[in-house]
């Protein structure tokens, strides 16, 4: 029954809040690499009330992480969120990533994995897993 409904991601530019539901932006412009960039992650969660869940979310080029082993835990802020009789919580969440190396022009994968569990994440209490994609180059044309 848990799942993670949607998944998508937005640059944080200059002007933006972070920490916001934004439309998604799939293109991200950078004329010149390597530049570190902010993200926000937004996604619907379904869950049941009074259970343990853990959120994580990485971002990879070319199957290589770009949030790295030392990134701090980052943790997901609630929007919007609804809880019906049954105990089931529906929510629009959001998360902001900051300091993203961007090294290469081309498509970017984000990666989210819905865990039942509060301590240590494994296979076993994997719930739910989505992507979404973004790509990153020098200029658009219109």
């Amino acid at each position: 029954m848990e799942k993670i409904a949607f998944l998508y991601v937005s640059e944080i530019l200059p002007g933006k809040i972070a920490n916001d539901v934004h439309r998604p932006v799939p293109w991200v412009t950078k004329e010149t690499l390597p530049v570190t960039t902010n993200f926000d992650v937004t996604f619907g969660l379904i869950l049941k009330v009074r259970e343990p869940y853990k959120v994580e979310v990485d971002v990879f080029f070319d199957g290589k992480s770009l949030l790295g082993k030392d990134r701090d835990d980052v943790s997901a802020d609630p929007i919007v969120s609804y809880v019906n009789h049954d105990d089931d919580y529906v929510s629009i969440e959001n998360m902001s990533l900051f300091g993203v190396e961007i090294s290469n022009y081309g498509l970017h994968k984000v990666v989210a994995k819905l865990y039942g569990t509060s301590g240590a994440v494994s296979e076993e209490n994997l719930l739910s897993e989505q992507e979404c994609y973004f790509v990153v180059s020098n200029g658009w044309l219109k």
